[in-house]
């Protein structure tokens, strides 16, 4: 799966979410639709995540050096900050770190 990919799988459901009709001033009809829309969109938004995280470890591995590796991290800076990307990311930030120490 690629940037574009992923980049996709968020905007669809993103936009599907978004485009429910829900009455937020009677949200007690609407609870159950709202819980059901969120959670959904939740779960994709974690797929993704975890693609994510397996695009750019992919991407570490074929980078040769340690700016390279930096420069696709600043590429992603929006989402690294995530808290499941920094965890699935945490054994890559380490290797950076001991490329740094060595150079």
């Amino acid at each position: 799966e690629g940037v574009l990919e992923i980049h996709n799988g968020f905007t669809l459901p993103l936009l599907h979410f978004e485009n429910q009709q829900l009455d937020v001033f009677n949200i007690d009809e609407n609870l159950d639709k709202f819980s059901h829309e969120f959670l959904t969109l939740q779960l994709s938004v974690r797929s993704l995540e975890r693609s994510l995280v397996r695009l750019l470890q992919e991407a570490y591995s074929y980078a040769p050096t340690l700016h390279e590796k930096l420069s696709i991290l600043d590429m992603f800076e929006n989402v690294c900050n995530r808290p499941s990307i920094v965890n699935g990311l945490a054994s890559v930030h380490n290797g950076i770190v001991r490329d740094a120490i060595a150079d």
